[in-house]
């Protein structure tokens, strides 16, 4: 009877789930319960009391007079029990307990204000998907309004969603505000973090939440490296969690256990809102994309979505990991880009014509492993296919097309071409891969037999070329210091940004075409001194 008398004295502020914005107007036996609906979601109105509303002001009153609704199921006063000192989430899940036989009304949403017509008094609302395929980025729950006069409610669902970042390192930070774009060598460690916070799990029988990570090639994920918290709360891997990697697609699931049971568990410090982290490496290996073209590392979050339907239903050895038929949601991808760059060296004479004989060292203290293509060639493409190089008269290459002005003309250079259209391909071959090391880091390689070197594989940093071997005959070139900068546009905060390299040497001319470096090296023959003995005595003797 206690629990009768609190029900009729109390006074309505309108009761909600999950922001449920709810408005009420004038009393009277019956109201208008407007629902502010989304498209392709169904809302079942269950009819819990009725009752006669008296003093109401601004959206408040007292219900009285109150009588078992359509779809109670059970006494008031259990109900009333039930539900005192309860709300949000818990509030809607509780009431929805004691509804019970079809739902005294329906709205079928269309994505605009639905009003029906309700008898004052207290309702749960069940939102449901209409076509269960809608159901890949949305999320459901159950809400309690209390009907005092003309109401409004607007159901408010809150989705789980993480992010995924690049963590800086003194080799690898991030440069773009979102972090998630940075540049890196080949066999740098790449340490990335995904964050996210504990969803509200009520109502359901069992709660999944799983990670899906995918790395392009050019990435090798450490697969001893995770470490994940949620709270305070190391969790422990193959017991709190679980990872599921595939090397076929280069990608992994990591599973946790039971996400309700970890909000559920007394004295562990982790409710609703309780931060996640997801703590991994990878390794920029010799397959990585150069120049313009990322390395990436895409993530989203798959969770469970329907209350209504949130039984455990695992895939067969893979605990976590929902099967088919489960109830679950996806959120959208987050995208990291990691870049890396490369150095053509030309070895050339004072006339164009290519060298051999010659070997450099690149010293950097961003250098890692670096891949050396010592044996390049350009090979001609087939008759009726476009190449991207075109060769000169002097047997050198160049993307760069012939200017279009007229001969005679200033700027006009078609007579340096041996063709006006781009005929050939270039064809690498990587002889060796070899670890710099040394402070600052080293790199040793030869010019091949067409005169090139090839360095793969570089990060951002301040690089030294030094000619520690020259050709027969020839000067010996003073070193030359430069500088790799990145800078990047269209980061957001889902996808990194697109890279533009830079360097701050003429010597070292960026590509633009492809985001790679190309300097020519020029030695110049040394002076031919006399011979003794000869002419060149007779100068001193004439002294």
């Amino acid at each position: 009877m206690s629990n009768m008398k609190k029900l009729f004295a109390m006074v309505l502020a309108i009761v909600m789930v999950m922001s449920l914005a709810t408005t009420a107007f004038a009393a009277g036996e019956t109201s208008t319960l407007t629902i502010n609906t989304s498209a392709n979601h169904t809302y079942r109105v269950y009819q819990l009391l009725v009752g006669e509303v008296s003093g109401l002001t601004n959206g408040s009153g007292t219900l009285s007079n109150i009588t078992k609704g359509a779809n109670l199921n059970g006494e008031i006063d259990a109900f009333v029990a039930a539900i005192e000192g309860k709300n949000g989430a818990e509030l809607g899940e509780i009431a929805y307990s004691y509804a019970t036989g079809d739902a005294k009304y329906t709205v079928v949403g269309t994505g605009e204000a639905v009003g029906i017509t309700v008898d004052d008094g207290y309702y749960v609302v069940v939102d449901s998907f209409t076509n269960s395929n809608d159901a890949t980025d949305d999320v459901l729950s159950r809400y309690m309004v209390a009907v005092v006069g003309d109401t409004t409610m607007t159901p408010k669902t809150s989705k789980p969603g993480l992010d995924k970042k690049i963590v800086d390192t003194d080799a690898n930070a991030a440069i773009d505000e979102s972090d998630k774009t940075d540049t890196a060598a080949i066999g740098d460690t790449i340490e990335y973090e995904i964050t996210s916070a504990v969803p509200d799990t009520t109502g359901y029988k069992y709660y999944y939440y799983v990670v899906h990570d995918t790395m392009s090639e050019g990435l090798t994920l450490n697969e001893n490296s995770f470490a994940v918290k949620v709270g305070n709360n190391t969790l422990v891997k193959g017991t709190d969690y679980y990872v599921y990697f595939n090397a076929e697609t280069n990608s992994f699931d990591l599973a946790f256990e039971d996400m309700k049971k970890l909000v559920d568990t007394a004295d562990n410090g982790i409710s609703v809102g309780s931060p996640i982290s997801i703590y991994y490496t990878a390794v920029v290996n010799d397959k990585a994309e150069i120049g313009l073209d990322p390395n990436t590392n895409t993530a989203n979050l798959e969770y469970s979505n329907n209350p209504g339907s949130s039984e455990r239903k695992d895939k067969e050895d893979e605990p976590g990991i929902p099967g088919d038929g489960t109830a679950t949601g996806e959120g959208p991808e987050y995208i990291t880009k990691t870049y890396v760059t490369e150095l053509t060296i030309l070895k050339v004479d004072n006339n164009g014509k290519k060298l051999t004989g010659a070997e450099f060292t690149l010293t950097g203290e961003n250098l890692n492993k670096v891949i050396i293509e010592t044996n390049t060639t350009f090979e001609k493409v087939e008759e009726g296919e476009t190449g991207e190089y075109y060769k000169l008269v002097n047997g050198t290459y160049t993307k760069t097309a012939p200017s279009t002005v007229a001969e005679g003309e200033e700027g006009y250079n078609a007579d340096l071409y041996e063709s006006t259209t781009p005929e050939y391909v270039r064809v690498t071959t990587v002889i060796t891969s070899t670890a710099a090391a040394g402070n600052p880091k080293a790199v040793t390689a030869a010019v091949n037999e067409e005169g090139y070197i090839i360095f793969t594989g570089l990060n951002a940093g301040k690089y030294t070329l030094t000619e520690t071997k020259t050709p027969e005959g020839y000067n010996t070139i003073d070193p030359i210091e430069f500088t790799i900068t990145a800078t990047q546009t269209g980061s957001t905060a889902l996808v990194g940004g697109q890279i533009a390299w830079e360097s701050d040497n003429d010597e070292i001319v960026l590509d633009a075409t492809n985001g790679v470096f190309d300097a020519t090296i020029v030695n110049m023959p040394g002076s031919v001194l006399p011979e003794t003995g000869g002419m060149g005595t007779v100068i001193f003797y004439a002294l």
